[in-house]
């Protein structure tokens, strides 16, 4: 298991769009493979490369941790990629907001 809480102190200080799109890259490239093939297919993250994908993968993530079904490892792993795709992509909001509202202020 990759432990969250390595991860998202860095998705939280991410400075824009694509320096957070490297960091998430760099979360899912850390699963072991195995790990990875455990999940369901409709529910595994390729690598990302936009925000947009960030945003569908947390979404689907967490879909699938609701759905259940899953064994108890496969559940914590969608479970701990699910709190990580979720967090970037509220780390994604707040950069857009930056970014098209330059006087919007951020918790970060």
């Amino acid at each position: 298991m990759i432990p969250s809480a390595e991860w998202l102190p860095r998705i939280a200080t991410a400075r824009n769009e694509e320096e957070l799109v490297q960091i998430v890259r760099n979360y899912v490239i850390a699963w072991p493979a195995t790990q990875l093939a455990s999940v369901p297919a409709h529910c595994r993250v390729a690598l990302v490369s936009t925000g947009q994908e960030i945003s569908f993968a947390a979404v689907t993530l967490v879909q699938c941790e609701l759905k259940g079904g899953m064994e108890e490892g496969t559940a914590q792993t969608v479970r701990l990629m699910a709190d990580v795709f979720v967090a970037a992509q509220n780390r994604l909001r707040e950069l857009l907001a930056r970014q098209y509202n330059p006087g919007a202020t951020s918790s970060s």
